[in-house]
């Protein structure tokens, strides 16, 4: 699943808005590989922006994403891979991927770490994620 969202090898954008429908493309590919229970998929970068893609069944999806790190996260729904995006969303509580365990995990591992347990910030919900760092044209995270 983290192969088909960035595969490795692959650079990391300078910024996330500058390749939202590859990353939305390639998230639900990704998504769609075991949806039940991998069904989330999502990136955070240094400048603490995010991209996630939550699927809650074979047509029905979500995109989560923040493009400023000082601005909440947006939720827009949609239907099938290329499907319109609904009306945003605002999330109410501020999202920061870089303080989250997933993306701890693949800042201090060089290769795919398991989180421990916590709890999901938009669900409350005990999870565990699987992660991986994605570096930069210049080898950085």
């Amino acid at each position: 699943m983290l192969e088909a969202a960035f595969h490795d090898g692959m650079a990391a954008p300078e910024t996330i808005d500058a390749d939202l429908a590859a990353l939305r493309t390639r998230f639900w590919i990704a998504t769609s590989l075991h949806t039940d229970p991998n069904n989330f998929v999502y990136y955070g970068n240094r400048k603490g922006q995010a991209f996630g893609l939550w699927r809650f069944n074979q047509q029905d999806a979500e995109l989560r994403y923040k493009l400023q790190a000082d601005q909440p996260r947006m939720f827009s729904r949609f239907s099938g891979i290329y499907g319109a995006l609904g009306t945003p969303v605002c999330e109410k509580k501020l999202f920061d991927p870089r303080t989250r365990p997933c993306y701890k995990a693949g800042e201090t591992n060089s290769s795919y770490a398991w989180t421990s347990i916590y709890i999901d910030f938009t669900t409350d919900e005990l999870v565990a994620t699987q992660a991986r760092r994605v570096l930069d044209p210049h080898g950085e995270l």
